[in-house]
């Protein structure tokens, strides 16, 4: 396919993570040269056990999301806040070994918050979900991060693993640093990486 084939617009959900072994490529090749653009929206990827269906509810998913592939895709625009993902690009929040992010990039790119969260986020903490920890490991490789601005951390595991390898970050910016020192837990200090322990 070509990227003339789809073009989904207009609320469209995220790009949902639900099952082990998975590939999420651009192209029949996976190069970031076919031109796969996710583009704005409350979220961009996001993983969870369980996640909202208009006609369903509530339902739960696989118990994890083991080798999953995503590959050569270009995200860009706008994160918007939200009271459950709050301006997250990308939201894994599900069990899961071996998950990958390869020849990925994030181009002039605004969050609300932070690009990326590995953890327990807000809604599973409300449907009373609580990742144990390591047991999700996300990988980023040879991936771009080119014109970003965030307002809180760049990218957070929570009790979660999270490997960088190859990266190319340029033109990185954020709000000016709350009079605050910069400790184990910042309280308000920006970070490229924050790792929490419990």
């Amino acid at each position: 396919p070509n990227r003339d084939d789809f073009n989904i617009t207009g609320g469209d959900y995220p790009l949902s993570l639900h099952r082990p072994n998975i590939t999420i490529q651009c192209g029949l090749d996976g190069k970031r040269s076919d031109s796969c653009v996710l583009s704005g929206g409350l979220v961009q990827i996001v993983s969870q056990y369980s996640h909202y269906h208009p006609d369903y509810g509530y339902v739960e998913t696989s118990p994890n999301i083991d080798n999953v592939l995503i590959k050569g895709l270009t995200f860009t625009g706008q994160v918007q806040g939200s009271g459950i993902f709050g301006g997250i690009g990308v939201a894994i929040s599900h069990p899961g070994k071996n998950i990958r992010f390869q020849d990925c990039a994030w181009i002039d790119v605004t969050a609300t918050k932070r690009l990326f969260f590995v953890g327990t986020n807000y809604l599973m903490e409300l449907l009373g979900f609580d990742l144990s920890d390591l047991v999700t490991d996300v990988w980023i490789e040879n991936c771009l991060f080119e014109d970003i601005f965030y307002e809180e951390e760049f990218i957070v595991a929570f009790r979660q693993g999270v490997h960088l390898r190859n990266l190319t970050i340029r033109n990185i910016q954020l709000p000016e640093l709350l009079p605050v020192g910069c400790g184990v837990h910042p309280n308000g200090c920006r970070n490229l990486l924050h790792c929490t322990q419990g």
